[in-house]
Formats: structure tokens, C-alpha cells, sequence
């Protein structure tokens, strides 16, 4: 434990107003009036301070704060990694840490002679600010910071003066001062470069920095309502998890379906022309579909495990949910895009916490206005690559045939050759695919496009690209062959992603492909990218039981946090017992060594444990016991108790078991004053010649200890 500094005038109002910030700062922040009250303690620190305490409870006191500030560090960092908990929630133990903080730093400041303040003030106040960072839209709080800032420079500038000026009132000299401001212009480069660096540096980072972004506020615009070519290339390589899918099967989950393309961009043309209201009819049983535990038992019952109300959303086929090939998926989103919910084609049925669901006339769903859904199943039934099983308007098909203003021609003599002699619209599917395939590779390093017809540059000239490219490319084919087709962005699901029980979506799974119209069937999904190409350079999920575990741990907090955030309590608590049982009894029908280690940690644990609360109960356990059976005099006694307060004031502990002398002798030189060391030799071996060797105690030597123990005493007070 550092010794307290001597403050001059200049030091003690820097620490004022670093304190006053700090305070103000809580209560501007929180709306905790009753925070202004500790101005009161702060305004009478600049006249009146603590001289002495028992060293014991300075002790305990620093430590108590330090123990606050690393719970008050741990909620924030607990709170921004994984939002379990609401605003209003969250508000209680926050109110309280800073109450707790603002008590012990005002505290710390009228002890300043006392405590070491970079050892307890600094510390305290700064928790203060961590907590004023929940809310940084607080009117005045960046005044207030840069106010502590500069009161933190002069505070410093003041502890770099030459040692015999401080204790008058005088400015440092220009070597501080240039000293200082070195080390500020050197930060503020630091600082500036990173900010304009970052950007450009976003990609080959994101994998080291994706999880402290805030999950709430993202925002891409591969599912926005205008896809340029070349939205997703800088998506392509971010590890940022974006949602979590329990599924039975690798799929895709459609985001938007785009029509219009000028030859660069794809324009959605859709309209949400249904608001489907919660099914007020029972939700049929179903029968256990093919993934075992996971999606198996009763629709109802699975149904009712997500938050929320249910919506049917094809009434002619929801019957039919119980027949072969159900799917059931749940989907936990940690990235919002505009209430879009990503989900499988040939919806049944769907859950979430909403009054209504919007349906577009692409069957794609979407939650109403200011509504963020956090967990959300589906239920739809697959048939091959159909999609959306129904007729189309007339309207529609004309969209999916229009061609972009000055179609390359190079593209109408490619599909003028691969219709020839084809006989219908799915062999015509086959040789464009085949096509595209056989001329282009999937690429995450294409370049910049130059013309102002991408898809023709892909084709005939790079002949690399991304999903994007691939899809543009076999749309425009199509429509130049007669298949009404269309483009669609979302995500790809596979077996490579499937980790911890379920599927972890990265940012860099967002994908586009096609869909094409047949006649009699409906729309069809068609992925023109090779998938070799695309898995080789599509990284996989780490491998190992660790990596495991990892994401089996953050898909149950996403869970947690999702299911806390729709606010429903009983659903929540259930599901969360049910987790707790199915980890003991997989912890149970584990293997014998499983079971081994794990008794063997919570055993280190427990040794661990135990030994702390020995060393623990050592550290603090009181010196009388030892002094009071011995034979010298009660004043003698009570000095030797005295000084052991000094050296655990100096941060030097004596345990009961150690020897005065043998402790003194332990002391490194350079850590205690000469003076002290020559006054506790002195002590001590008095102490020895009255104790051991029968010498008396002499009352004028007893009068010299007596005044020397004072004087050290108050040198450490001041």
C-alpha cells in the first residue's frame, strides 16, 4: 500500500474538482438528485481533512471499495456482452454502486491524508464515470469529462514538481510541463489514428473486435430494401455472429426477394398486403420429426416454448404440419434489420412476441413498426426446392422477365444458345447453372468492376465473383431464355456452421441466389454458386470440445437474454430449469472420467477456498495474543502493539507467527525510512531486554519511546 502524499493547495483542488465531475456526472446521468448532496463533503475537503484512522479500518476501507469498483466493472462488462436484463432493471444496482462509489470517493477525498489517492480516490471516481456511461445521451456529461481530464493533468503536473517546492504554493517548471504534454499529444495521435484507421482496417479486425460491438445496433444493407452488387463483399469475411438457429436440417432462410434490376442494383417491388393476426384455433400435434430431441415431441408443445402468440400463416397447409417433413426452427437474432425476420420458404406456422405478423406477397414475414423480435420459431414443410407454392399474377411474371436498359449483347447470344433446343423451363435451369459454373469461380478477392455492366464484366471478362454475382448473372440469363426468375439475399445455412447444438450465422453466411417460376409448381430455389468453391473458402467453425462448449454457452445466454427481452417471465424461468436438468443429466450419464474432473475441480476449488480463508484470517488476525504472554510491561506491550500499526499502515503485515526482529530484518531498506528502522530496532530490543533478559524497564527510556512513537505517527498522518 502506497504512503499518502503530502498535498499542496494546487493537488488538493485538481482532486476536488476531479471528484465533483465525477459526482456530477452520476447524478446528470442516472437522475439521481440525491447525489448532489455529496458536493457538501467536497466543498469541506478543501478546508478541513482526516488526519488520522485506525490503520485497520483504512485497510478495510480501501479494500471495500476496491471490491465495489470490480462488481461495478464486471455488471457493465456482464451487461454489454449479454443484455439479460432490462433498462429499468439494470437501473437498481446501478443507483446503488454509484451511491456506494460517490460515498466512498468523497470519503477518500476528505482522507486524502490518509488514503493514497491513486490507490482509492483515483479508482473510485472513475467507477463513477463507467456508471455515468450507461447513459452517454446525459446533458453536460462530456463537459464534465473533459473537466476531470484536465483536473487528472494538473493533479499530475503538481506530483511532477521537484520535491523541495511542494509544499508551497508555486507552478511546476516547464520540464513537467513539456513532459506532460508529450505524453497528451501522444495519446491524442493514438486515439485519431485508430479512428481513422479503423474503417479501413474493419475487415481484417472484425474476427478479434465482433463481440464488443453492440448488438443492438447493427444494420447491413445486403437485406435492405435495395441490394447494390457488391453490398455483401464487405460482409464476406466478418465473424460477427448475427443470430443463432436451432434446426433440423442445413437451409436457407430467405431475407428479401428483389425483382427490378437496372443492371447494377436489385429493387424490392414487394408489398406487405397481409397482416396475419394470432390463429385462434388449437395448433395440431405433430409427429416426432427426424432430428430426435431437438425439434421432436408435440407442435403444440414446441410452439409454446417460444415466447410469444402463433400465427398461421397458410391456412390450407397448416393442417398438414403433423405430416412427414416438419420442420421446426428457432431462430435467436442478435443483429435487427428493419423488423425483417429471416425464415425457410413454405411457412405453416410461426411464434413470436407480436399483435400481428406482416406477410409480403413473397410470403417473406416482418414484424410490425418499432417492434424488435428476439427469438421467434417457424414451422414449414419442405418439398424438394419449392418455395413458395402459388400461382403468380400476371404482373408479377412481367416483373421477373424485364431486363435492365442496354443488356449487353454478349448476355442475349449466351441465352439465345443455351435455350436452343431445350424443351422446358427446369432444362433451361440445368444448362444456365452448369454454364455459369463451368466458366466462373467463386472468389472472395474480385477487384473493383469498371464497366458500367457488371454482370456482363463478371461473365465474359473476370470471371470471378461472389454470390451475388453468380445470382445476378443466371437471373438475367433466365429472363433472357423466358423463366421468370428473381433474386434473393438472406443467409445460408450449413454443416460446417452447425456448432454447440446449433447453427452459429456469422455475418460472413450472408449469401443471395435465385428463384425461378414453373409452371403448375410454383417458385423454385436455385443456388448457381459452386458449393465446393464457396465451403473452401467459407471457413468453418473451430473445432474441440472448448470451442464446443464456448458456443453451447453464448447460444444459452443469447437464449436467456432474448427470452428476458421479449418479457416473458414464466416462460423464461421454465425453460431455463429445464436447461439446468438436461446439464445434470448430461453431466450424469457422462463418462466416468467427466464425472472425475469435475469432482476434481470443485474439490481444487474448495482447497483453494479454504486455504484464502486461512491466509485470510492470518493476515488479519489481531498481535495481542502474543504481546499479552509476554512478560513486560503493559506500556512496553502496548508500544510494540503501536508499532506494528505502523508497519501495517506501511503495508508491511506481521503475522503472529514471525518474530519482531525477523520481521524488521524482512523489510527490503528501501521500502522504510532509516528513521523507522532505527526507532523499531530501538523498540524491539527493548522489548527483548525486558521480555528475556529481566532488564527493567526504565521510565525515562519509556517517556523517549512514547515521544518517538508520536512523532512517526504523525509524520505518517500528514
Amino acid at each position: 500500500m502506497d504512503k499518502p502524499a503530502k498535498h499542496t493547495v494546487f493537488e488538493q483542488i485538481a482532486m476536488f474538482v476531479f471528484v465533483v465531475a465525477a459526482v456530477g456526472s452520476f447524478a446528470l446521468s442516472q437522475k439521481a438528485q440525491l447525489a448532489w448532496a455529496f458536493l457538501a463533503p467536497c466543498v469541506v475537503s478543501l478546508f478541513w481533512r482526516i488526519r488520522r484512522l485506525s490503520p485497520r479500518l483504512v485497510l478495510w476501507t480501501r479494500n471495500a471499495a476496491w471490491t465495489l469498483l470490480a462488481g461495478t466493472v464486471l455488471m457493465g462488462l456482464a451487461h454489454r456482452a449479454y443484455p439479460i436484463l432490462s433498462n429499468e432493471m439494470v437501473r437498481q444496482p446501478l443507483l446503488l454502486a454509484g451511491f456506494s462509489l460517490a460515498f466512498f470517493t468523497t470519503l477518500f477525498l476528505l482522507g486524502s491524508r490518509v488514503w493514497s489517492a491513486p490507490e482509492t480516490l483515483f479508482p473510485a471516481a472513475l467507477g463513477i464515470f463507467l456508471i455515468a456511461a450507461f447513459n452517454p445521451l446525459a446533458p453536460y456529461l462530456h463537459v464534465l469529462v473533459w473537466f476531470a481530464g484536465l483536473a487528472v493533468i494538473a493533479y499530475l503536473m503538481m506530483q511532477n514538481a521537484p520535491i523541495e517546492s511542494r509544499g508551497h504554493v508555486i507552478l511546476p517548471g516547464r520540464e513537467q510541463i513539456v513532459r506532460l504534454s508529450v505524453s497528451a499529444f501522444a495519446v491524442f495521435l493514438i486515439a485519431w489514428a485508430i479512428i481513422q484507421m479503423l474503417p479501413w482496417l474493419q475487415v481484417r479486425v472484425v474476427q478479434a473486435t465482433s463481440q464488443l460491438y453492440n448488438p443492438q445496433a447493427n444494420y447491413y444493407s445486403g437485406l435492405s430494401l435495395n441490394s447494390r452488387l457488391g453490398d455483401l463483399e464487405e460482409l464476406q469475411l466478418s465473424q460477427k455472429v448475427v443470430m443463432r438457429v436451432w434446426t433440423s436440417r442445413p437451409q436457407k432462410l430467405r431475407g428479401r426477394v428483389f425483382t427490378k434490376f437496372d443492371g447494377q442494383s436489385w429493387h424490392w417491388t414487394g408489398s406487405t398486403n397481409e397482416n396475419i393476426m394470432p390463429a385462434p384455433q388449437n395448433v395440431p400435434g405433430g409427429h416426432h420429426s427426424d432430428d430426435g430431441n431437438l425439434n421432436g415431441g408435440d407442435l403444440t408443445e414446441w410452439l409454446d416454448g417460444i415466447p410469444g402468440n402463433v400465427f398461421a400463416l397458410s391456412a390450407s397447409e397448416a393442417a398438414k404440419a403433423a405430416e412427414a417433413n416438419e420442420v421446426r426452427t428457432k431462430i435467436v437474432q442478435t443483429v435487427f434489420n428493419d423488423g425483417l425476420l429471416v425464415s425457410p420458404g413454405r411457412k405453416l406456422w410461426a411464434r413470436l412476441a407480436a399483435p400481428y405478423v406482416r406477410v409480403d406477397n413473397f410470403e417473406e414475414l416482418s414484424s410490425p413498426p418499432q417492434t424488435s423480435v428476439e427469438i421467434y420459431g417457424v414451422v414449414n414443410r419442405q418439398k424438394g426446392d419449392l418455395v413458395q407454392e402459388s400461382s403468380s399474377s400476371p404482373e408479377l411474371i412481367a416483373q421477373c422477365l424485364a431486363l435492365p436498359p442496354q443488356t449487353d449483347a454478349r448476355l442475349m447470344e449466351t441465352a439465345r444458345r443455351l435455350a436452343a433446343g431445350t424443351s422446358s423451363p427446369a432444362e433451361r435451369i440445368q444448362r444456365t447453372v452448369n454454364y455459369i459454373q463451368a466458366q466462373c469461380h467463386y472468389s472472395l478477392k474480385v477487384g473493383k468492376f469498371h464497366s458500367q455492366q457488371p454482370v456482363a464484366e463478371f461473365l465474359f471478362e473476370k470471371k470471378k465473383g461472389y454470390c451475388e454475382y453468380f445470382a445476378s448473372a443466371t437471373a438475367v440469363l433466365l429472363r433472357l431464355e423466358g423463366v421468370p426468375s428473381r433474386y434473393v439475399t438472406g443467409f445460408n445455412l450449413q454443416d460446417g456452421n452447425r456448432q454447440g447444438g446449433h447453427y452459429v450465422v456469422r455475418e460472413a453466411d450472408a449469401h443471395a441466389w435465385v428463384e425461378a417460376y414453373m409452371p403448375n409448381e410454383g417458385w423454385v430455389e436455385i443456388d448457381p454458386t459452386p458449393e465446393a468453391e464457396y465451403e473452401a473458402l467459407h471457413a468453418n467453425l473451430k473445432n474441440g470440445w472448448l470451442a464446443t462448449s464456448e458456443e453451447w454457452l453464448a447460444a444459452g445466454l443469447a437464449e436467456v437474454s432474448a427470452r428476458f427481452g421479449q418479457g416473458d417471465w414464466r416462460v423464461t424461468l421454465g425453460w431455463i430449469w429445464d436447461q439446468v436438468k438436461a446439464f445434470l443429466h448430461a453431466v450424469w450419464v457422462a463418462r466416468l472420467p467427466i464425472r472425475l474432473l469435475l469432482f476434481g475441480l470443485l474439490l481444487g476449488a474448495a482447497v483453494l477456498l479454504a486455504r484464502w480463508r486461512r491466509i485470510s484470517s492470518i493476515a488479519h488476525l489481531p498481535q495481542a495474543s502474543a504481546l499479552e504472554s509476554s512478560s513486560a510491561p503493559r506500556e512496553l506491550i502496548e508500544l510494540m502493539r503501536r508499532l506494528d500499526d505502523v508497519w501495517l499502515r506501511e503495508g508491511f503485515i506481521r503475522p503472529p507467527s514471525r518474530a519482531p526482529l525477523e520481521h524488521l530484518e524482512g523489510i527490503p531498506k528501501e521500502k522504510i525510512s532509516p528513521t523507522l528502522r532505527d526507532f523499531s530496532r530501538q523498540v524491539i530490543e527493548c522489548f527483548y531486554r525486558t521480555s528475556f533478559g529481566g532488564v527493567p524497564f526504565v521510565p525515562a527510556e519509556s517517556q523517549e519511546l512514547r515521544r518517538s512513537m508520536e512523532q512517526v505517527e504523525a509524520s505518517q498522518s500528514t
